[in-house]
């Protein structure tokens, strides 16, 4: 039932528009059809709900990485007119701290999985910028798949309506 693989970092097999639900159905029963059917949408359900995490994930890292940016940015700023910077430090929810940073040549960056690596401003400014750019095309492409799967299921829940419909169909021509 499912064809054409799209293309991208994950492959979504497309719901195929049954044309003629008898050509269909040729060799196997309506209820066999509606269950290969069946297991195809949850299938397709569990995809969605997959990118649907993956697009939270991304959503939540985005502004992240720019405020990251930001901060590398004001402190290039700050080292070319060679003035301190002082910033506010959350210690806990309600309570915070002046400090005063001097000029800097380096930052370090979180790249997580416990790590953090200290860069020279430029090279983290770079950095940064190019995980914003892979960010953004990694939700774009999450969109994409995300409106092919909400697709294959309208279809898919389409082909099984039409499946049952006939069934229902011919038992009622039959019974007469």
């Amino acid at each position: 039932m499912a064809a054409d693989a799209q293309a991208g970092p994950i492959t979504v097999p497309t719901a195929q528009f049954i044309r003629s639900v008898d050509d269909f159905l040729a060799g196997r029963t309506p209820e066999a059809a509606i269950q290969a059917l069946d297991n195809n949408y949850r299938n397709y359900r569990l995809i969605e709900q997959n990118l649907l995490q993956s697009k939270a994930r991304l959503m939540g890292k985005l502004p992240e990485i720019q405020k990251a940016e930001e901060a590398v940015a004001l402190l290039i700023r700050k080292r070319e007119a060679e003035q301190e910077l002082m910033v506010d430090f959350a210690i806990s929810d309600q309570v915070f701290a002046k400090a005063k940073v001097p000029v800097t040549d380096s930052v370090n960056l979180w790249l997580g999985a416990n790590v953090m690596l200290e860069y020279p401003l430029e090279e983290a400014r770079d950095l940064l910028a190019q995980n914003i750019k892979n960010c953004k095309a990694n939700l774009k492409q999450n969109q994409q798949d995300l409106e092919l799967v909400k697709d294959s299921i309208t279809t898919t829940e389409v082909s099984i309506a039409r499946i049952y419909n006939h069934d229902v169909s011919q038992r009622r021509t039959r019974k007469s």
